[in-house]
C-alpha cells in the first residue's frame, strides 16, 4: 500500500504523473514527503525509515513517458482516486 503513495519513483508517483502532469506530480510528491516525515516524527519510526529510503534511494529523475499529452479516461481517474483513499486510510492512525 505504501508504494501507491504519490512520491515520485513509486507506482503512486507514476499515477500522479498521469493525473496531474509533471508540475502537479512534483507538488503532490513534495506534500506527501512532508506529511510522511511529520507523521513519522509523531507516530512511528518505521515511517521515518521509509521517508529516508524514499529520499536517498528513489529520488532519481523519472524516465519520460512516450505520450504525456493524451487525457486519461474517467474510469482510470476514479480508480486512482479510490486507490488514493485506500492509501490515506492505511497511513492515518486509527486511535
Amino acid at each position: 500500500m505504501k508504494n501507491l503513495n504519490t512520491l515520485l519513483g513509486t507506482d503512486g508517483g507514476r499515477v500522479s504523473l498521469a493525473l496531474f502532469g509533471r508540475s502537479g506530480a512534483q507538488a503532490a510528491g513534495l506534500f506527501a514527503l512532508i506529511a510522511l516525515f511529520i507523521q513519522g516524527l509523531f507516530s512511528s519510526d518505521l515511517l521515518l525509515f521509509y521517508f529516508a529510503f524514499i529520499t536517498f534511494f528513489q529520488s532519481e529523475a523519472e524516465i519520460p513517458c512516450r505520450n504525456e499529452v493524451d487525457d486519461i479516461t474517467f474510469g482510470r481517474v476514479l480508480l486512482a482516486t479510490l486507490s488514493g483513499v485506500l492509501v490515506l486510510l492505511s497511513l492515518i492512525p486509527m486511535g
